[in-house]
């Protein structure tokens, strides 16, 4: 394929030309007709139509999308189709040249069989004219219809093109860099939170450097070794982003609206809201990023780290010391600007789950961190308590939080993205740890590097863990807590059997849906007279008896939930003597023998679960002295004869008993043969029970009239 340097250009009727690509010639014998011959350079159709490779052609998209001229000479000299005048203009030009064009050449000598050629210094004028042009290319097909007027076939050599190819991929990613740099500018700006950093270390230069040049000072006020007391080990205040420990000190040190120093507040002050700070990074998900920032001096450009929180409510503000200038320093010291002010979430009750809005302030914004969201402090002005429930809470906790001698209660429920392990120092230090529902997957209970338990002296009342990754035994330890109430470690991985531990003020001791063994220590219940509600429901190992202790050394049960395990025996005659008892669930277990008569002396009990044991005999008339019952289930097991009346008429006035309590027993009379498989010897009478099975199949159908309160004959009472 040819290369020039001129245009291709539309003639009258809108053909695409390709100017000087025929040449008229004079013919052989003096007055023959001139001859128009095709130039060999170019390829040609079988139309006389001169063969254009668009791949050879340097061509740009414009706005419109139509294909222009990109080469360097025509943005000096303007291009003009060649003409007879200008067209056999063989001259090359040093601005040619220094282009890269390659200039047209006279067209080569003929020789054609039986004609002589013309004589070498006969000079032959030759009249370049016009062909048509069709575009051939391999990838694009014809589109000579679609190319502009001011297509420019290059002329190229191999060198010249790789430095323009090179120049357009150089071009394209510094386009494309300079378009990433708009993108990150403009999340940056519509992003609200301004939170914590994790990534690489920082570097030297970096370390501690103040983000300004007024805030230089800050680094010589004797704030890190004030911090360091608080910190186990020193690395851990090395400048690194990543740390959480050393973010919270940059913080204190240049970015904390309150500027807290030494001279003007306590020790224990700056302690404490660096430990509350480290805890915020420590518990937040971060992007590493950077930003310029330049101070009164426009010497003093320093970079520093842009933090992006995702907690869901409360998050740290959006400015900071380090953004704002000098002249409005004290405006944001002094005032809560309107990035400050939020809406607490405050969890008033767990299943379902429902919070109640308090209005509050951001953690690290300018207000003392006794005024943050989910924060109490006592009259000194030291943190008591931390309750964050459902926050979107990330992260490990870190054990510093122990160094807040007056923390109390630390409750992270619901934060499904809490991880790693609890550290022992937090479980010697509160009287409060509510982390359940997280994703804990150890509780230590050992000090790092020692062999002194945190918990013999421990303040520890109430630890809450269910439903975190918790596995293994850990209740040999757990034992030595003697002032702990609640022990909730349900729905985890807890394996062994319970050892027989004595927690002389246990309240409550949740430990179903584990994976324990073996029976009930008889010392469990006898160590704790105070014990209320004992869950082991789901711990399908667990076996023995239920002890006789129950009924003598815990008075004050209230809820027995023994449910799907692999108890049996008889029930102990001492379990009537929980005057206190409000529900017994002993579910899917093995249980068997007769209801006793002791029954009656239940008078609080409202639910009563005996469903799918081996319980047989008549039920006693004495349940007509549960006027509380709100669940009776009996269904699954060997009962027969009537379901006693004075237990049918605990109804409401004078609606039934079906009408306001839910009462499933064996009592569907689908086949009444006594000899057949479908036959339930328990017979329920009318109004009693708000759904009837049928024993060998388990199937139940409730009974829409009784639980209408609809009597036979469709009255109503």
């Amino acid at each position: 394929m040819p290369r020039f340097s001129k245009p291709a250009v539309e003639d009258e009727s809108g053909e695409l030309i390709m100017p000087g690509a025929m040449d008229v010639v004079p013919g052989v014998n003096p007055g023959d007709p001139p001859i128009i011959e095709r130039r060999s350079t170019f390829e040609w159709d079988n139309n006389d139509r001169a063969l254009i490779n668009v791949d050879e052609l340097s061509v740009a998209l414009s706005d419109d999308e139509e294909h222009q001229s990109e080469i360097g000479p025509s943005e000096q000299e303007e291009s003009k189709p060649m003409t007879a005048d200008n067209g056999s203009d063989n001259q090359e030009t040093p601005a040619d040249v220094e282009q890269g064009f390659n200039q047209q050449l006279p067209p080569p000598q003929r020789q054609t069989s039986g004609e002589s050629q013309p004589s070498q210094s006969t000079e032959i004028p030759v009249v370049p004219i016009n062909a048509p042009v069709v575009v051939a290319s391999e990838q694009t097909g014809n589109r000579s219809s679609s190319l502009a007027s001011e297509v420019f076939v290059c002329a190229k050599a191999p060198t010249v093109r790789a430095t323009w190819i090179r120049a357009i991929i150089i071009s394209s990613l510094v386009l494309v860099g300079m378009g990433m740099i708009i993108l990150t500018q403009r999340r940056d700006k519509k992003d609200p939170e301004l939170v914590a950093v994790v990534g690489t270390p920082a570097t030297d230069s970096e370390s501690f450097a103040p983000p300004t040049s007024e805030l230089a000072y800050r680094s010589d006020l004797g704030l890190q070794p004030a911090v360091a007391k608080v910190v186990d080990g020193t690395n851990k205040l090395q400048p690194n982003w990543s740390s959480p420990y050393y973010q919270a000190l940059y913080w204190i040190l240049y970015e904390d609206p309150l500027q807290l120093t030494l001279e003007d507040d306590d020790e224990a002050a700056v302690q404490q809201r660096f430990l509350m700070s480290a805890f915020y990074f420590a518990t937040s998900t971060a992007i590493r990023a950077r930003r310029d920032l330049q101070g009164h001096d426009s010497s003093d450009v320093r970079q520093r780290p842009v933090r992006r929180s995702f907690w869901k409510h409360c998050g740290a503000p959006s400015m900071t010391v380090a953004q704002s200038s000098q002249s409005d320093m004290n405006a944001t010291l002094n005032d809560n600007t309107p990035a400050q002010p939020c809406t607490h979430q405050e969890l008033i009750q767990e299943s379902p789950k429902k919070f109640r809005g308090q209005r509050s302030w951001r953690w690290l914004s300018a207000t003392h961190e006794c005024d943050w969201a989910g924060v109490e402090c006592n009259e000194d002005d030291r943190v008591t308590s931390i309750v964050l429930a459902d926050y979107g809470l990330n992260g490990r906790l870190i054990e510093e939080l122990g160094f807040l001698e007056s923390l109390e209660t630390l409750s992270l429920p619901y934060n499904d993205n809490l991880v790693g392990e609890v550290p022992a120092r937090l479980v010697g230090q509160v009287q409060v740890l509510e982390l359940h529902h997280n994703q804990h997957d150890s509780l230590s209970l050992m000090d790092q590097g020692s062999q002194d338990s945190w918990l013999s002296n421990s303040p520890l009342q109430v630890l809450r863990m269910a439903g975190n990754k918790l596995s293994g035994s850990i209740f040999e330890e757990l034992g030595q807590l003697s002032d702990l109430r609640v022990l909730s470690l349900e729905e985890n991985s807890l394996t062994g059997t319970l050892p027989p531990v004595q927690w002389p003020r246990l309240n409550v001791l949740r430990l179903n849906q584990n994976r324990l063994s073996g029976s009930i220590p008889s010392s469990i219940l006898s160590a704790s007279p105070s014990l209320q509600i004992l869950d082991l429901s789901r711990n399908a190992e667990m076996t023995g008896r239920i002890p006789s202790e129950i009924g003598t050394a815990s008075p004050a049960m209230e809820y027995l939930r023994l449910a799907h395990c692999q108890f049996e025996g008889t029930l102990p005659i001492e379990l009537y003597d929980l005057a206190q008892l409000v529900g017994i669930d002993l579910q899917g277990n093995n249980l068997q023998g007769t209801m006793a008569t002791e029954i009656g002396q239940l008078i609080h009990l409202a639910e009563l679960n005996l469903q799918n044991n081996h319980f047989e005999g008549n039920l006693p008339t004495q349940l007509g002295n549960l006027n509380k019952i709100s669940d009776f289930r009996i269904n699954g097991n060997d009962f027969e004869g009537d379901i006693p009346v004075e237990f049918c008429d605990l109804g409401i006035q004078d609606l039934p008993l079906a009408y306001s309590a839910k009462v499933v027993a064996d009592c569907s009379q689908e086949d009444e043969d006594p000899v057949s498989s479908a036959y339930n010897p328990l017979h329920c009478p009318e109004g009693c029970c708000s759904t009837c099975c049928e024993k060998s199949t388990e199937k139940c159908t409730l009974n829409p009239f009784s639980i209408l309160g609809i009597r036979s004959g469709g009255n109503t009472p």
